[in-house]
């Protein structure tokens, strides 16, 4: 259990820094920016889509907010790299699990066969170990996708885009890694329940 501790560790950690950081910089300018960072993922994540949908793209990026721009452009070369489109911004469920969620994109991506892709948006780069619940969460779209179609995802692919223009593309093969990260979550969230109800 000792990658599932030091994931958890990260997530408290992170929640500490957090509080730490709305503490130095005020509640209410901390509200101020989360919610415009929450807003420019969602917009940015809309003009992705509608890019690769073919959707009226260009009267939307005419009309799209000078930074939702920066970030299409910055990713344009990655969008391009996906083929055939099998779900975008869906809502996928999963009886064996009982879990639910909308993933970002399954597609072919890059040559290779049916992969789960995240766009994210960032002020800043994330180191990789910073990012393990985003493949956790990939990996569930994975699990969910085989179970509603029979079809086997080749690789979890997060697309990661900051305002200064950098783009970082991580990718992982090894889905089953994740998978049993997964399941332990799932596991240490059930065990958590059960200890509130005994209380």
């Amino acid at each position: 259990h000792r990658d599932l501790h030091l994931s958890i560790r990260r997530q408290r950690q992170m929640c500490i820094r957090d509080r730490e950081w709305r503490k130095r910089v005020g509640a209410e300018k901390a509200n101020k920016i989360s919610t415009q960072a929450a807003r420019h993922g969602t917009s940015a994540h809309q003009l992705f889509e509608d890019y690769i949908k073919g959707d009226n793209f260009e009267e939307k990026f005419k009309s799209a907010m000078p930074t939702t721009q920066q970030a299409f452009i910055s990713l344009e070369e990655e969008l391009n790299k996906i083929g055939t489109v099998h779900a975008l911004e869906a809502p996928l469920y999963s009886h064996e699990l009982q879990m639910a969620g909308r993933v970002d994109c399954i597609a072919e991506y890059f040559g290779d066969k049916i992969s789960i892709i995240d766009f994210k948006t960032s002020a800043k780069m994330k180191e990789r170990k910073w990012i393990e619940n985003y493949f956790v969460h990939a990996a569930e779209y994975a699990c969910i996708f085989y179970e509603l179609t029979d079809i086997p995802v080749k690789k979890l692919v997060i697309l990661m885009t900051c305002e200064n223009g950098e783009v970082t593309v991580y990718e992982e093969y090894d889905k089953m890694k994740y998978m049993k990260k997964l399941v332990q979550y799932i596991q240490l969230f059930v065990e958590e329940k059960l200890n509130e109800i005994k209380k």
